[in-house]
């Protein structure tokens, strides 16, 4: 064999053993997505909660562990107080509102259905949905509903052991990480990790302030237009808040029928508040996220998101600030450092005398 046929028979090789541990890894990934799924969202809530202790140490001087500890016992003790005062009236309205719902959905479609707009886009007409009885059914239900409810009540445990863990001492974690990286190129390593955490942690106050915002503009618009349910729609606006692009369509979608089952007019002026809402959204929080942060085009954060609502809906939560910290990966690792491109990013690098690396 020559040495041309040599060459060409080492990088088939080589490419070849690339595309199969390529392709592992995309398994490995696929099998392992819940565990992933629930580390980042651990890593996400250290972050928050290290934030957090840094500011109750600031104030009150005591170490970094009380202080987490102090954390975690008032937010607890906030989400009790919570429930206690509105946590009646939400569960209330929520039943009412599952209740609603359907009969709702009906009245809005026979409503749009005999409409000029309607008979324009030639709505058809629902359906009865025919029951189905089984033992088979009603035994594959009982078990989806057990494995469920243990998922419910063990997941958030382990979320907040790991979270709790990390904000400790995330020094641990990040030396170890540190050592695996060739002595020449450590120093920069740190400067990675700083910046992905620095990307984390601004996008948790932003997505934070715009959940708050949102819930409390949507609750208290729905009450002004005399919208039934406006607290659990409300919360319900909050929560899907965290996921861009979609989850404002979502949570406007069942404000939107219930307001038109009573009032057409008034499922109009519904439509009006939501968009205003996230008019003024986009004016305040999304500037500060993306000033601190990265900035997604929106065709690639609606491609993440329908990527990660394939895990779920905590996938398509997580999968904004996922792909934040890889862009900030390609960016530092890629571009910075082997294409030699350092004016492509715009995004400050912590300060390590004002904003120590132990910090997530």
């Amino acid at each position: 064999m020559n040495v041309e046929n040599r060459w060409f028979v080492s990088r088939a090789l080589i490419v070849l053993g690339l595309s199969c541990a390529f392709a592992l890894g995309i398994m490995l990934l696929w099998f392992t997505r819940v565990v992933l799924l629930l580390l980042f969202t651990g890593l996400l809530l250290a972050i928050l909660l290290r934030a957090l202790a840094e500011k109750a140490r600031q104030y009150t001087g005591l170490p970094i562990v009380l202080s987490i500890l102090l954390v975690v016992v008032a937010s607890i003790c906030l989400a009790g107080l919570g429930g206690y005062l509105i946590g009646p009236r939400v569960a209330d309205q929520g039943h009412k509102f599952f209740e609603a719902l359907p009969g709702d959905y009906e009245k809005a479609q026979s409503w749009l259905r005999h409409s000029a707009i309607g008979k324009v886009l030639s709505v058809p007409k629902a359906g009865a949905a025919k029951p189905s009885t089984g033992i088979t059914k009603i035994m594959g239900t009982a078990a989806g509903f057990l494995s469920s409810t243990i998922w419910v009540v063990v997941s958030p445990i382990i979320v907040l052991l790991f979270a709790i863990f990390m904000a400790v001492s995330p020094e641990i974690y990040i030396e170890g990480i540190i050592k695996l990286i060739p002595p020449t190129r450590r120093e920069r390593a740190r400067e990675v990790l700083d910046q992905v955490g620095h990307t984390l942690r601004w996008w948790l106050v932003g997505v934070l302030i715009d959940m708050s915002m949102v819930g409390v503009l949507s609750a208290v618009g729905l009450y002004l237009l005399n919208v039934p349910l406006a607290l659990v729609l409300g919360i319900l606006a909050g929560l899907l808040t965290a996921i861009p692009i979609v989850g404002p369509i979502l949570s406007a979608f069942p404000a939107i029928v219930i307001a038109m089952a009573n009032n057409p007019l008034q499922g109009f002026y519904v439509i009006l508040l939501y968009i205003g809402i996230h008019i003024v959204e986009g004016y305040i929080a999304s500037p500060m996220i993306q000033s601190r942060t990265v900035y997604l085009p929106p065709l690639l954060t609606l491609a993440v998101i329908t990527l990660g609502m394939s895990y779920g809906i905590l996938g398509a939560v997580v999968a904004t600030p996922v792909t934040a910290a890889a862009m900030v990966l390609i960016r530092m690792l890629y571009v910075e450092d082997i294409l030699n491109d350092k004016g492509s990013g715009k995004e400050p690098v912590p300060n390590r005398e004002t904003e120590p690396r132990k910090k997530l």
